[in-house]
């Protein structure tokens, strides 16, 4: 169901309504009222919400022992990561590869909710409120020429873990966020050579209906 408003002397379906909350001004997800008794969704959850933005990347490059411990760090910036590697995005995708023994190429990330009417908010806070269900299929992607570390975790879990020799591909299927909403993902050289760490977003789905995902790269 949904609510229309008279704007401009034309009748328009309302994107959303917002409340201030905390000195911050946020969506309202949920609204209810009583129709013959019974209680029914006033607007169309789902309807409001554009699509969900995998965003605001932060990248950090590490100097590691022969044991995979941190010695220093170098960066955490874009020039940086390319003297030792290198990133590519793709429409739903995120990959960084390492070039140079010892090093370490840490990329983490946001996922946001986005209303049509602009506002956004966390995944993890739009989807707390009760009622709200949700499947995310995440892919991740390793792959080694010669030895080295990796980290590949999506909403406080792992999409791809354990010893991977030459490389390994997993999708991993979310529905407790465990009140996350980030991800990361890295990949180390022990030794000369080159090793890759990626991250698909193949769908996430809302209350039962497929939400796009848009991939934001704000590195520059």
């Amino acid at each position: 169901m949904a609510i229309y408003t008279g704007i401009d002397g034309v009748m328009r379906s309302l994107k959303g309504v917002v409340e201030g909350d905390s000195g911050m001004v946020r969506e309202v997800p949920v609204m209810k009222c009583g129709i013959e008794g019974v209680v029914r969704n006033l607007l169309s959850f789902t309807d409001n919400i554009d699509h969900v933005e995998v965003s605001d990347f932060h990248i950090y490059v590490d100097t590691l022992n022969t044991d995979g411990e941190e010695v220093s760090t170098d960066g955490e910036d874009l020039a940086t990561l390319n003297r030792y590697g290198s990133i590519a995005f793709g429409t739903n995708s995120v990959q960084v590869t390492c070039t140079t023994a010892k090093k370490r190429i840490f990329l983490n990330y946001f996922i946001y909710a986005v209303f049509k009417d602009g506002l956004k908010a966390y995944l993890d806070d739009l989807l707390a409120t009760g009622g709200v269900t949700y499947t995310l299929s995440v892919t991740g992607y390793e792959y080694f020429t010669t030895d080295g570390w990796y980290q590949n975790v999506c909403l406080g879990d792992s999409v791809i873990e354990g010893y991977v020799s030459s490389s390994d591909t997993k999708t991993t299927t979310f529905t407790d966020i465990q009140n996350q909403t980030s991800g990361y993902f890295s990949t180390a050289l022990k030794y000369s050579g080159t090793s890759r760490s990626k991250q698909t977003f193949n769908s996430i789905r809302i209350n039962g209906q497929n939400i796009p995902i848009t991939l934001v790269n704000n590195l520059t």
